[in-house]
């Protein structure tokens, strides 16, 4: 007979306690029998339309497909749906050995049943799986409603902005003048219409200077454009322009520039704005004595523009053009600025303090290198 120790002899009762003490934990949890004879332990979540639904232990939740299902057994009462529309609450009993499945604990006592009757199985804390599906089923539609409705509201909007007129206009104008010692009238003016779109802006423009000095005209400037902008990627966009000038004390009969090129948004916001550009061009020069003037130029420079706050504004742009021939000896320089305030409460009126250099590195004979405009003109914006 062999040797046996004491510890040996206690490994039987070792194991058959820790039997007993795993049996609770077993028995205390949901089963759902299998058509070929094994069973599945866990928790049982609910039923769909795909079959039950039991969070294991060792595979996480699975979904057991009704036909593999033999019978269930809950540890807790459950609210269960039969396919004849009735309800009732009650605790899942399945005998394996009588392959009999019931439900008991219910209000009528115990109730026989085929496993085949049951439509649904849900917590007694849940929505029933019917009215879960059809909630579902509701959210989803509604949000396909608010997709499409969001889409035509877009598109409706998008095809009233193709109807907006994206035509504006400002008008500026200012009469200066002095009487005593020396009589003195001085006006000038400015009218714009701009055109904008989502890529293209078009600028059109007509300003005039004109100065009276004891009744002797003193000057005499006229100027007419139109300028381009089509933006091409990123804060990249391309310009055209063209320029016509005539100022009688410049001895300028006319004064044509025609110029193309790129420019770039180096600041892009909607109360905030630094375009800087560049581009090169042809100018025709025709004077009052007679004598014509064609070059190509290069043109550098750009446009800043800043609303400070809600009724301040500052605007200043800077235009740079040198000759092919001799760029730094034969140049003019075309600076605009100004300051803009509203008047009162008024969107449409305000007041605008500028000051305009334009320098010449060669007038033309008689003329000054320096022209410098200023003053205080009103504003008005049309919408």
């Amino acid at each position: 007979m062999p040797f046996t120790t004491a510890s040996e002899r206690g490994r039987p009762r070792l194991a058959a306690g820790v039997l007993i003490t795993l049996l609770p934990a077993i028995t205390n949890a949901d089963l759902i029998y299998l058509s070929d004879g094994s069973r599945l332990a866990g928790e049982l979540l609910a039923s769909t339309a795909e079959g039950y639904v039991i969070r294991t232990g060792f595979a996480g939740e699975l979904t057991v497909p009704t036909a593999s299902v033999a019978g269930i057994t809950t540890d807790a009462p459950m609210m269960i749906g039969m396919h004849s529309a009735d309800r009732v609450r009650g605790q899942l009993e399945y005998d394996p050995d009588e392959s009999a499945q019931r439900i008991t604990g219910t209000a009528f006592g115990a109730l026989e049943i085929a496993v085949g009757e049951l439509a649904a199985v849900w917590p007694p804390d849940q929505q029933a799986p019917t009215l879960r599906r059809a909630d579902q089923a509701h959210r989803a539609a509604m949000a396909r409603v608010k997709a499409a409705h969001a889409k035509e509201v877009k598109a409706v909007e998008e095809r009233l902005a193709s109807f907006t007129d994206p035509w504006s206009g400002r008008i500026t104008a200012g009469l200066n003048g002095a009487s005593g010692n020396a009589q003195r009238l001085l006006f000038n003016g400015r009218a714009e219409a701009r055109r904008e779109t989502k890529r293209d802006r078009l600028m059109l423009f007509a300003e005039g200077t004109m100065q009276e000095q004891n009744k002797v005209l003193t000057e005499k400037e006229i100027r007419l454009g139109a300028n381009i902008e089509h933006d091409i990627g990123g804060n990249w966009y391309a310009f055209a322009r063209q320029e016509l000038e005539k100022d009688k004390f410049e001895n300028i009969d006319l004064r044509s520039q025609t110029l193309g090129g790129i420019g770039y948004f180096a600041i892009r916001k909607p109360t905030h704005e630094w375009k800087l550009r560049s581009g090169l061009g042809y100018q025709f020069e025709a004077f009052e004595n007679g004598r014509n003037n064609r070059q190509g130029i290069v043109t550098l420079g750009y446009d800043y523009r800043v609303e400070i706050n809600d009724w301040l504004r500052f605007t200043h742009n800077l235009t740079y053009f040198p000759s092919f021939t001799s760029p730094l000896r034969d140049y003019r320089l075309d600076s605009n600025m100004g300051v803009e305030v509203p008047l009162g409460h008024s969107d449409l009126w305000s007041l605008r303090l500028g000051l305009r250099h334009e320098y010449d590195n060669i007038p033309t004979p008689g003329a000054k290198s320096l022209d410098t405009t200023y003053g205080a003109d009103i504003v008005v914006d049309i919408p």
